[in-house]
């Protein structure tokens, strides 16, 4: 069965999450097996069964820390440039969310197209500086 998750669904999700972990619920953060699977590049599916996972992440585990308040950061998806065609940004447009409108460059600078050419972008905005 499929399912539609939308923008606001996910949202909506991180900021119960938020507000569970400020309120409530304490939450933890684990990592562990430092031993290799016995192929890499195909590691075992996970096991739905209660005990075998809490035992098996208790005996693996390396390292931990409780998650607090100052933990939590809102995020956006990640679009390195490429040479391609990007969308202009318009504040009215609610879909704007899920097209690529920025960029984050090799030098980790952000880049916002406010009008959007004819075909791809063929020069990393970094190189070629403000556009007019």
């Amino acid at each position: 069965m499929t399912a539609i998750i939308t923008n606001q669904f996910r949202l909506n999700a991180a900021k119960e999450f938020a507000n569970d972990l400020l309120n409530t619920s304490k939450y933890y953060l684990f990592i562990g097996r430092s031993e290799a699977w016995s192929d890499d590049a195909v590691p075992p599916d996970p096991v739905d069964a209660e005990y075998h996972t809490k035992t098996d992440a208790w005996q693996r585990m390396t390292a931990m820390k409780k998650i607090t308040a100052s933990d939590i950061r809102y995020a956006t998806p990640r679009h390195q440039w490429i040479s391609k065609p990007y969308i202009e940004y318009d504040s009215k447009d609610h879909l704007l969310e899920s097209k690529e409108y920025y960029v984050i460059t090799d030098n980790h600078n952000v880049y916002l197209c406010l009008k959007a050419g004819g075909g791809n972008s063929t020069k990393s905005p970094d190189n070629t500086g403000v556009q007019l």
